[in-house]
C-alpha cells in the first residue's frame, strides 16, 4: 500500500485542517528560530479605534479568529492542486455553527417552547470552550470531535466511526496565541500515519487574521499490513516538502 503524490495529497489537504489556524500575530514583522512560527515582510493594517469588529469568543479563539467572523475557508495549493481543508461557520454572537460537513444548531426557547433542535451539539468547558462535538442523532459519545486545552496547547481526535481510523492533531502556540507547529496522527488497520508541520506567515488582513502561511512538512508512514502481504508489513515511508494554504474569511457587516 505505497503512498502516492494523489494520496498523499489528500492527507495533507486533510491533515491541514490543523486546526487550520489556532492564532493570529498582534504586531508586524517578526522572524523568530527555524521551529517558530514566523511572520515574514507582512505589516498588518488593524481596524481603527471604535470599530465594531473586535468580536472575542472561545470559539472563535479555537481556529485562531477574531472579530466578527462569519464564515472562513482554508485552502491547500500542494502540487497545483487546490484543496480545501477546513470550512467554518459562525452566528452574529462568535458561536461555531458550522465545521466542515458538521452544522451545529443551539435551541431557541420561543413563547414556552423549544426550537431549533436539529443539527449536532456542542459540550462546554466552565470556561465556555468547546470540548466536544457530537455526531448528532444515533451515534456514541465517541464518535464526532473531542477537544483538549493545555498550556500554549490544543489537541483533538475525530472519529467519523465508518471504520477510517481515529485522526487527532495537536498544535504547539506562542506566548501571542499564534499556532508555531502542528503533529497530525491517523492510524488504521493497515497503517499509522505522522505529519509534523512547522508554519510560516505571510499576509494578514486588516482584522490581523492570517490569510496565507506557507506549511513545511514531514510525512511518516508506517505500513504493517498491506492486504495480507507479508513483505509489506512495518514498512516506513518519509516524505516532506512545502505548500501554501490561504485562508478566505467573511465577515459580518
Amino acid at each position: 500500500m505505497t503512498i502516492g503524490k494523489k494520496t498523499l495529497a489528500m492527507m495533507l489537504a486533510t491533515a491541514s485542517i490543523c486546526m487550520a489556524s489556532c492564532g493570529n500575530k498582534k504586531s508586524g514583522t517578526d522572524v523568530p528560530g527555524a521551529n517558530d512560527s514566523t511572520v515574514v515582510n507582512q505589516q498588518k493594517e488593524m481596524p481603527a479605534e471604535g470599530t465594531k469588529n473586535k468580536l472575542s469568543t472561545p470559539d472563535l479563539t479555537l481556529f485562531g479568529l477574531k472579530g466578527n467572523v462569519k464564515a472562513a475557508k482554508i485552502i491547500g495549493l500542494y502540487h497545483d492542486n487546490k484543496q480545501t481543508s477546513m470550512q467554518l461557520g459562525y452566528d452574529d454572537q462568535g458561536r461555531l455553527t458550522r465545521i466542515d460537513t458538521y452544522n451545529i444548531s443551539y435551541e431557541k426557547v420561543e413563547s414556552g417552547k423549544v426550537t431549533n433542535k436539529k443539527g449536532n451539539k456542542v459540550k462546554r468547558d466552565k470556561d465556555g470552550r468547546i470540548t466536544a462535538i457530537d455526531c448528532a442523532d444515533g451515534c456514541s459519545e465517541q464518535q464526532g470531535y473531542h477537544f483538549q486545552y493545555g498550556k500554549n496547547k490544543i489537541s483533538y481526535t475525530f472519529d467519523s466511526g465508518e471504520c477510517t481510523g481515529l485522526y487527532g492533531e495537536e498544535f504547539i502556540l506562542d506566548n501571542e496565541g499564534m499556532e508555531k507547529s502542528a503533529t497530525c496522527t491517523s492510524n488504521d488497520e493497515y497503517m499509522n500515519w505522522t505529519l509534523e508541520q512547522n508554519y510560516t506567515y505571510t499576509k494578514f488582513d486588516q482584522y490581523g487574521n492570517w490569510t496565507e502561511r506557507t506549511v513545511k512538512w514531514t510525512s511518516t508512514v508506517e505500513e504493517y499490513d498491506d492486504f495480507g502481504d507479508e513483505e509489506q508489513n512495518n514498512k516506513v515511508e518519509k516524505t516532506n516538502g512545502s505548500f501554501t494554504q490561504t485562508r478566505n474569511i467573511e465577515y459580518y457587516e
